[in-house]
C-alpha cells in the first residue's frame, strides 16, 4: 500500500502562505502568518481526523479506524527521542524554556499514547499492515531529520508546527475515543497553543535569514501529518470496499 498523497493544492496553499509571510516586513504580523498558515493546513485540514473527531459513532468500522489512529500515531510520535527533544539539542538560538515545556507535556502525552495502543491494539486491522508500518517509520525518520537539520531555524519551524498540530491531534483523538472505550481514558491537563509558540515566531521574524528556514520546516512538518492522515483514511476506505 503506498499513502496517498497530499493535495496538491493544499501543499501549494501553505507553500504560498509561508512565502507571503516570509515577505512581512513586520515581525507580529510574520508570526500570526505563519501560525495561521500551520493552523489552517496541517492535520485541521485533514477531512479524516475531522470525521474521526466529530463522527467516530456513525461511521463505518469506527472502532478500527480509531484503533489505526492510535496505532500509527505511536509508531510516528509515541517513542523517545521526540521532536522536541531533539531540537533542544540541535536548534542554536531557540529558548530552551519553550522547548523544555513542549518536551515535558509531549512526555506525558506519549505516556496516554502509549495507553490507547495497549487498549486498542487487539483492534488494529491487519490488512496492509506492514507496508503501512514502514511507511511511517520512514516519515518519523524524515521528521527527525528536520529536527536535526544543521540550517538554522528549521527544526524551530518544525517545532512550532507540531506544538500546533498536536493540540488538534490529540483532542480530534480524545473525542473519537468514544467509540472503544466507554471509560473514556482523557489526554493529560496541558495548553499547546501557548502564547510561547508565537513569541519564538516573532523573535525568528526579526531576522531575515532565519524566516525562510522556519517556513521551510513548517511546511514539512505540516505536509507530514496531512499525508499521514491520508495514509490513515487510505487504509480506512479499503474496509469499505
Amino acid at each position: 500500500m503506498t499513502p496517498a498523497a497530499a493535495p496538491i493544492e493544499n501543499l501549494d496553499k501553505l507553500q504560498q502562505s509561508l512565502r507571503e509571510a516570509e515577505a512581512l516586513d513586520d515581525a507580529i504580523a510574520y508570526a500570526a502568518h505563519v501560525s495561521e498558515a500551520v493552523q489552517n493546513n496541517g492535520a485541521a485540514a485533514s477531512s479524516h481526523l475531522k470525521a474521526l473527531a466529530e463522527n467516530a459513532r456513525v461511521m463505518a468500522n469506527a472502532p478500527q479506524a480509531v484503533a489505526d489512529c492510535v496505532h500509527f500515531l505511536t509508531i510516528l510520535h509515541g517513542q523517545a527521542p521526540s521532536l522536541f527533544d531533539i531540537a533542544r539539542s540541535a536548534e542554536s538560538g531557540v529558548p530552551k524554556d519553550w522547548l523544555d515545556q513542549l518536551s515535558e507535556q509531549f512526555e506525558k502525552d506519549r505516556r496516554w499514547l502509549s495507553r490507547l495502543n495497549a487498549m486498542t491494539g487487539i483492534l488494529v486491522d491487519r490488512q496492509g499492515l506492514s507496508p503501512a508500518e514502514q511507511i511511517v517509520r520512514d516519515q518519523r525518520e524524515a521528521m527527525l531529520t528536520l529536527a536535526q537539520s544543521s540550517r538554522r531555524g528549521c527544526a524551530l519551524g518544525a517545532a512550532v508546527a507540531l506544538a500546533h498540530d498536536w493540540d488538534i491531534i490529540r483532542i480530534g483523538l480524545s473525542d473519537a475515543l468514544g467509540v472503544v472505550n466507554n471509560d473514556n481514558i482523557e489526554p493529560p491537563n496541558g495548553i499547546w497553543l501557548v502564547g510561547g509558540n508565537v513569541q519564538v515566531l516573532r523573535e525568528a521574524g526579526e531576522a531575515a535569514s532565519l524566516r525562510r528556514a522556519v517556513g521551510f520546516g513548517a511546511m514539512q512538518l505540516a505536509s507530514l501529518h496531512r499525508q499521514f492522515f491520508d495514509l490513515l483514511e487510505a487504509r480506512h476506505a479499503l474496509r469499505q470496499s
